[in-house]
């Protein structure tokens, strides 16, 4: 994780010298996966939301367009149990998220007569994640990627999946600005990701029979916790869960800092400093 977090300040440090208008900031934010093993009643997905936080950098480059180059840390989770599922499938995932976009500011306004300012805006862009699935046996956590839970490494069967993969950020935020420096931000984020393995379930079909011979009693219990051997056929192949990229999204709040303050879209424009004569 340390290569693109060092290209990451390496970029923020080019797009500073290079004479745009710099803004910093971080978000605290509350992260919810979509996918297999994700509950179908929008009132459940409250159980699922875990913390993301992050950093990042912003450069205007006119009054309207900004690009920005952003580092986050995202938790999901899912479970079978909150949708009362046969399967008994549960995972939790950290993500580190790495990510380019751009930023479209639209008309901003203000309230009253003082100096703060709301600016709605838009945003999208693309970027890298690296997760790594894991489930709770035994007292304790394990990494799924390695064990091969749908027959991955078999002979015959897939090769493990990448556990990183593209993501393409999008939403909207609404920025209220203090002094015309200082400002906090609501930012809702969607990512639609390029990987079906966020929960490490996908389309997979193996039996369980053969996970029993090729890689153990453990991994076969994790891959299909709800096997019953007095009404499972062992021998029949047997699908996880369905096709589709899993998707994740996050909302929250961000406390920004700009360097300089000469481009501006606002309410109203800067004051002009009044000279005495001499």
């Amino acid at each position: 994780m340390k290569q693109p977090f060092v290209g990451l300040m390496a970029a923020c440090l080019c797009l500073s010298l290079s004479g745009q208008e710099p803004e910093f900031g971080v978000i605290a934010s509350l992260a919810a996966y979509d996918g297999d093993l994700a509950p179908k009643k929008p009132e459940l997905l409250l159980h699922t939301l875990r913390p993301a936080y992050g950093i990042w950098g912003k450069w205007h480059l006119s009054p309207r367009w900004a690009v920005r180059l952003s580092a986050q840390a995202i938790t999901l989770a899912g479970s079978d149990a909150l949708s009362q599922r046969p399967r008994g499938l549960h995972f939790q995932t950290g993500v580190a998220e790495y990510s380019l976009s751009g930023e479209y500011r639209l008309s901003a306004f203000a309230l009253g007569k003082g100096e703060a300012e709301w600016i709605p805006y838009l945003h999208f862009g693309a970027g890298r994640i690296r997760f790594m699935p894991r489930a709770r046996a035994d007292g304790r956590w394990i990494d799924l990627q390695p064990l091969g839970t749908e027959g991955q490494g078999i002979k015959g069967y897939p090769l493990p999946y990448p556990t990183s993969a593209s993501v393409y950020p999008y939403g909207a935020g609404l920025q209220l600005l203090l002094d015309g420096r200082w400002g906090f931000a609501l930012e809702y984020t969607a990512r639609f990701t390029q990987t079906d393995y966020l929960d490490d379930v996908s389309t997979g079909r193996v039996p369980y029979a053969k996970l029993m011979q090729y890689k153990g009693a453990e991994i076969a219990r994790l891959s299909r916790p709800g096997f019953d051997p007095a009404s499972d056929d062992p021998l029949v192949p047997y699908v996880r869960g369905g096709a589709g990229r899993d998707w994740y999204y996050s909302a929250g709040l961000a406390l920004s800092y700009r360097v300089s303050n000469h481009i501006r879209i606002g309410a109203r424009p800067p004051r002009k400093r009044v000279r005495c004569p001499k």
